[in-house]
């Protein structure tokens, strides 16, 4: 403060002098004085130029800054725009050859900043919930942010990001809103095919959730009415004096007792599969020994049902195979004893094996068998394959297939193999199973 008084009161002094006001020139003391104050204004200007430095500088980082961060929305977004909702104009921002540019226009309302919506979209997002998310950006400077389809040049619809972000532009509290709207199609697709398999697994859940609580029902409904049969044939067994029909009883309990014995052992087939615990075996096996065992048990089995079974073998050329012979009679069997039990008294069971071809080594066992008596429509053909599904349902039959199907499936994937089954065009229900094997060097 005193070397501003100094200051003061030297250049009145000079003032006076070069005005004529006085009447001597200054004493030496006094043109040290000036000399200082020289000094003092000297040191001034230095340090002004040097906080203008400063200021130029931090200005100069800002605006550098400002523009990487305008550059850097420029290349996230597909539109950036700085939106003055009292004075109605907007300002684009984009870069041309490198160098950034502003555009300014007019806007009356919301349909100058964001082009037509989906029609479904539009019921969400419509006018007064656009000029809502302004306002609220504005008034709290926080982003708002919706998606939604947006009609395009081409007149169809894109997936569009519109983010609100309101910004203060002076001390008097003066704000704007930036409207970024980038396109997210790509991600829109990809989040909606998400969604779409998410659904899909989560149907499937509920379908097998389903298919085991229904399962799990009928077996214990199919297990409880066969427990009632054979306490049912036993209690008439005690009381029943004719040996003829006392045997009959105890030959139906018999047959009950194998069934739930059947089925029990294909649960745990089930489970073993499904928890890949069970082995399947590579041995050599001679297949004709293996179909001779089984033609002579089911020409049997047929003709106490009275029902005709007839196999026909086309000579293999390769009838040393290298497999598991245990889960091929496993299969067969299961597949043929559906098939009697679902075939009505004299009609026929019809097997045709035969060898088709030899590929990398394997060849491919092929098994037919047509149930003649087993008319079924086409919708009971695709559930083929279900547990519990051929339940008195076809023919006269009043037993079901149980799971002796769902495990000859299960066993022929996990074989290596397939198994079909259609209605032969009227004839009747027929199995097609095919199955690959290794081979033996020895032809027959």
């Amino acid at each position: 403060m005193e070397i501003i008084n100094t200051l003061t009161s030297q250049i009145a002094v000079w003032k006076n002098f070069l005005t004529g006001a006085a009447g001597t020139l200054p004493t030496a003391p006094m043109l040290k004085t000036g000399a200082e104050v020289l000094l003092g204004l000297l040191v001034l200007l230095l340090i002004a130029y040097r906080f203008r430095t400063h200021q130029v500088r931090r200005e100069r980082k800002i605006r550098y800054r400002i523009g990487r961060m305008i550059a850097h929305l420029c290349d996230t977004y597909d539109s950036l725009e700085d939106v003055d909702w009292k004075k109605q104009k907007a300002y684009r921002y984009h870069f041309v050859d490198g160098d950034l540019k502003i555009d300014q226009r007019d806007i009356e309302g919301i349909g100058d900043l964001i082009g037509p919506l989906h029609p479904s979209d539009g019921l969400k997002y419509n006018e007064d919930y656009i000029k809502g998310a302004i306002e609220k950006a504005m008034k709290t400077c926080s982003p708002v942010e919706f998606i939604a389809r947006e009609k395009g040049a081409d007149g169809t619809f894109h997936w569009k990001a519109f983010l609100f972000q309101g910004v203060k532009n002076d001390k008097i509290h003066s704000r704007s809103c930036l409207l970024l709207k980038r396109d997210v199609d790509d991600s829109r697709s990809a989040e909606m095919e998400k969604r779409a398999q998410l659904s899909l697994d989560m149907n499937e859940a509920r379908k097998a959730a389903q298919a085991k609580t229904e399962f799990l029902n009928r077996f214990s409904q199919d297990t409880r009415e066969a427990l009632r049969d054979i306490m049912g044939n036993l209690s008439l067994t005690r009381e029943e004096m004719d040996p003829g029909r006392r045997k009959d009883y105890l030959d139906e309990s018999q047959q009950e007792a194998r069934y739930l014995m059947t089925m029990i052992e294909d649960v745990k087939e089930l489970s073993d599969i499904e928890n890949g615990t069970l082995e399947i075996r590579s041995e050599e096996f001679n297949v004709d020994e293996t179909l001779t065992k089984l033609n002579q048990l089911f020409q049997k089995e047929g003709e106490k049902r009275g029902i005709t079974y007839d196999c026909t073998v086309e000579p293999l050329l390769y009838p040393n195979l290298i497999g598991d012979e245990k889960r091929l009679e496993q299969v067969l069997l299961n597949l043929l004893t559906h098939a009697l039990l679902f075939t009505d008294r004299g009609q026929k069971v019809l097997c045709a094996v035969r060898q088709k071809l030899v590929k990398n080594k394997k060849v491919a066992m092929e098994f037919t068998v047509l149930c003649a008596g087993m008319k079924v429509p086409q919708e009971m053909v695709e559930k083929a394959f279900l547990p519990f599904e051929l339940t008195r349902q076809v023919g006269s039959a009043k037993v079901h297939g149980g799971l002796g199907l769902v495990v000859t499936q299960r066993l022929v994937t996990l074989m290596g193999g397939q198994i079909r089954a259609d209605n032969a065009e009227g004839r009747g229900m027929r199995y097609i199973i095919e199955l690959p094997f290794d081979f033996a060097s020895h032809v027959k």
